[in-house]
């Protein structure tokens, strides 16, 4: 999804309970008038009191009309109904101004059946003459009329001089056998319109179609197409282009030509056209014929000439609704404005009594590389739809749609009580975007899972904004996505009412509050190199945080008392694609070194975020969990150790450049992990910067506690220009950073504490094996990878550490602290 694009989003509002059964737009007048006027609706729907085949065909007026009641209204208000004609088993309804007064009538096909059979008597084509007045009676004239007539069009097809009307039939039986073709009428207008005689025809195409099931016009735009019409066909020989020119017709197909089989399992179901600007970008249809897949032959990439024969189209799926599935209907319109077309399409199933979740309307937005035919996607509404219609129905240059539910099949017998509804477009920009990037492979060819990039808005830029994205739960924990204009207050959240404070890590610019003692606390991206703790809590214990000068970007993480252990919710709802609301957070499981082949480690690729307009991460955010099963027992513990700066296996590269690691402790299971740091200067090569040496000498003062919920200083150098130290491509980390789900051993105070909590136990009768099993979890932690930092070089020569490149401290200035402690600030490297 492009950052300039905007996001779906459609107001449903509902506007009668009638039991509609299809729905087609229809501007009351024809003539071009000082004040736009809105287009109206015109439907078929059933009355309780009807025989099975029997519609009412009405007229519902638009209140958004300014000269239908004086003032325009919104779409929200009543929708006045005007009973125009009772029919016959109806099928399709078109419009044109065919009196010529200024008013467009209505053209329609109806007694296409009997009974569950085709009339073979029936087929007829009427037109009804719109006088300008809503009352009385509208005139009805026979056009004419062919068996099996189940879609009409208007248009130029053969002349230039009088209008037409393109009647065309579904199989009609020419023998006992069953077998049929779908043949093409064409209705040419007489000079006498009012004389009831029926049209001058012409049939086209007798027996080349063996069964047409969509029809879609092509207006002439000028040239040497001689102002005429072209049309698409959908049948059981694919999607066909049909044109006339040099006094025949002449035939070009743009999908694939279906082999002809007695029972019909294949062809195309539906087809329409979305266009760039003025000129055909792709065409849409469904396949089988059945249509549960939907289809969009798109324009090749050397195709330059825009006439519709000449352009070599590619076939592709963007989507698969299943067997039991039937896509009726799709239209194309530029819903969001940015001048290319997007799809609704409408998806039923095809049993009335398997009614399920997959059905209802869906949004496809085309992203950059149509050529491959990709698609976002969206679902609209959900339910059981018989018909829709899209337009500007409030003139606002936006495209609203208006759906009429619901019928069970297609045969109009079964019918389920619904109604008009009206969807009013509310598409705006998003404040942050949500894409999914495509499996891939790193640089050492190592297969990548599809990631989650969040495109978002500068804060800086922004103001009176506080936006929150909620992103996935897990660990017990909800996390969302905060985006706060300068000087913006917000409120925390909880998941459940029990819940305790909830937890902010800053990615972005930087927040501050007031505790409930009065203190002000402010939080950055990391803590200061200067600052002489090695952890602290990313708890907030305030009703409201506000964002600094130049806003703020953070996650906010919550308590939840959702799911169990490493499972995962995604929470990402409307208005973001389906696939992004589909996407799977999911914990894998990596492969831990071989002298550490007990542990059991697993890896969340939680999401990359960049600015709109850039193409570099700000951030990348991942999740590691481990235990050691090994280490349960209250008698044998041993540290396990997890390499930091080693990327987890599934870590998706925030590359090329460098970065730099900011790591959060979100559960320390066993209560006594913490971080470890090797004191044996001579591991300090490159070969040893990635992953822990065979021997580590544990020191007391080189490890210590990490409680949940709680940041660790930052770990990387920092060379004299205040940038962090890169060699090869990557920032220079200790010699060994790392995590051990227990330092109780190294430290005393916390060996003191366990065991007397296992004196507490044993008291209370609980079996001490048992109280250690307990307090031993899961350890998790959350990294973010940071762009390298600059440091302030003033203010660092005033109270930074100095070390050498073999690790040896030289100086020492504000901080008394024993030598390899030290590595846990921002270290500048001397």
């Amino acid at each position: 999804m492009s950052p300039s694009s905007q996001l779906p989003f459609f107001e449903d509002i509902p506007l009668t309970q009638a039991n509609t059964v299809f729905i087609e737009s229809f501007p009351f007048a024809s003539k071009k008038t000082k004040r736009p006027r809105p287009k109206d609706v015109l439907v078929l729907e059933k009355s309780p009191k009807q025989d099975v085949n029997s519609l009412d065909l009405c007229l519902y007026r638009n209140p958004c009309d300014p000269s239908y009641r004086g003032t325009p209204e919104p779409p929200s208000h009543r929708w006045d109904k005007v009973k125009i004609v009772t029919l016959k088993s109806p099928r399709d309804i078109v419009y044109a101004d065919i009196s010529k007064n200024g008013y467009n009538d209505v053209i329609l096909v109806d007694e296409f059946a009997s009974g569950n059979k085709i009339n073979l008597h029936g087929g007829r084509v009427t037109w009804l003459e719109n006088t300008g007045s809503t009352t009385g009676t509208w005139v009805r004239r026979e056009i004419g009329r062919y068996p099996g007539t189940r879609f009409i069009k208007v248009g130029h097809f053969t002349n230039t001089f009088s209008l037409q009307v393109m009647a065309v039939s579904v199989m009609v039986p020419v023998s006992d056998s069953g077998k049929g073709h779908s043949p093409i009428v064409v209705y040419t207008q007489p000079s006498n319109i009012v004389s009831g005689q029926p049209w001058l025809s012409s049939m086209a195409f007798p027996d080349t179609f063996r069964l047409i099931s969509a029809i879609h016009v092509i207006p002439h735009t000028g040239g040497h197409e001689g102002g005429l019409d072209k049309v698409l066909l959908a049948s059981t020989e694919g999607v066909t282009l049909l044109w006339w020119e040099m006094s025949r017709w002449h035939v070009r197909g743009i999908g694939p030509t279906m082999v002809r089989t007695p029972r019909v399992t294949s062809g195309c179901g539906l087809v329409s056209i979305g266009n760039i600007g003025e000129s055909p970008l792709y065409i849409v249809s469904s396949e089988p014929f059945t249509g549960h897949r939907l289809i969009v032959y798109s324009r090749s990439h050397a195709a330059t000439n825009m006439d519709m024969h000449n352009v070599q189209w590619s076939k592709h799926v963007v989507d698969d609704f299943g067997p039991e599935m039937s896509i009726i209907q799709a239209r194309c319109a530029d819903f969001d404005g940015d001048g290319v077309d997007e799809i609704v399409a409408l998806i039923r199933s095809k049993e009335a009594a398997s009614r399920n979740s997959v059905e209802g309307l869906y949004y496809y937005r085309p992203v950059e590389s149509l050529i491959r035919g990709e698609f976002e996607k969206w679902k609209i509404s959900d339910g059981p739809m018989a018909s829709f219609v899209a337009e500007d129905f409030q003139l606002r240059d936006k495209i609203d749609i208006i759906t009429a539910s619901s019928v069970a099949d297609d045969s109009l017998d079964l019918t389920l009580e619904g109604g008009l509804v009206f969807y009013s477009n509310a598409l705006s920009t998003p404040l942050i975007y949500a894409s999914i990037l495509p499996d891939t492979t790193d640089s050492l060819h190592s297969a990548i899972r599809p990631s989650l990039l969040l495109t978002v808005s500068d804060p800086s830029s922004l103001t009176d904004v506080a936006y929150e994205l909620p992103l996935f739960q897990t660990i017990n924990m909800s996390f969302s996505l905060v985006l706060l204009a300068p000087k913006q207050a917000y409120k925390p959240s909880k998941t459940h009412r029990d819940s305790g404070p909830s937890s902010i890590k800053v990615l972005l610019g930087s927040i501050e509050w007031i505790t409930p003692l009065g203190n002000k606390v402010a939080r950055k991206q990391a803590l200061p190199y200067h600052s002489k703790e090695q952890t602290r809590s990313v708890a907030v214990k305030a009703k409201t945080v506000v964002a600094g000068e130049k806003g703020a970007i953070f996650l906010n993480i919550a308590s939840s008392n959702w799911g169990n252990g490493l499972q995962v919710q995604n929470l990402i709802s409307q208005p973001y694609p389906t696939r992004v609301q589909e996407f799977l957070f999911q914990w894998i499981e990596a492969a831990p070194e071989e002298e550490f082949a007990s542990m059991k480690v697993f890896t969340l690729d939680g999401f990359r975020m960049q600015l709109i307009g850039q193409t570099t991460d700000i951030a990348h955010i991942h999740l590691t969990a481990f235990y050691d099963p090994s280490s349960h027992d209250a008698q044998v513990r041993r540290p396990t150790l997890i390499p930091g700066p080693s990327p987890a296996p599934t870590q998706r590269a925030i590359g090329p450049p460098p970065t730099c690691q900011v790591r959060t402790c979100l559960v320390n299971g066993g209560q006594s992990g913490g971080i470890y740091c090797a004191d044996d200067p001579g591991n300090n090569t490159p070969d040893h910067r990635s992953r822990p040496p065979k021997r580590t000498r544990a020191a007391r003062p080189s490890a210590w506690v990490v409680p949940s919920l709680t940041e660790v200083v930052p770990t990387w150098y920092i060379g004299e220009d205040g940038e962090p130290l890169i060699e090869g491509g990557r920032v220079q980390y200790p010699p060994v950073y790392g995590w051990l789900s227990d330092v109780s051993r190294l430290l005393d105070k916390q060996q003191m504490a366990l065991e007397k909590e296992k004196d507490r136990r044993r008291k209370a009768g609980v079996d001490a094996g048992t109280a250690v099993v307990a307090l031993k979890s899961w350890d998790v932690w959350m990294d973010v990878d940071f762009p390298p930092f600059v440091v302030d070089i003033q203010e660092a020569a005033s109270s930074a550490f100095v070390l050498t490149t073999k690790g040896v401290l030289l100086s020492v200035k504000t901080f008394d602290l024993p030598p390899f402690v030290s590595v846990w600030g921002y270290i500048r490297y001397g």
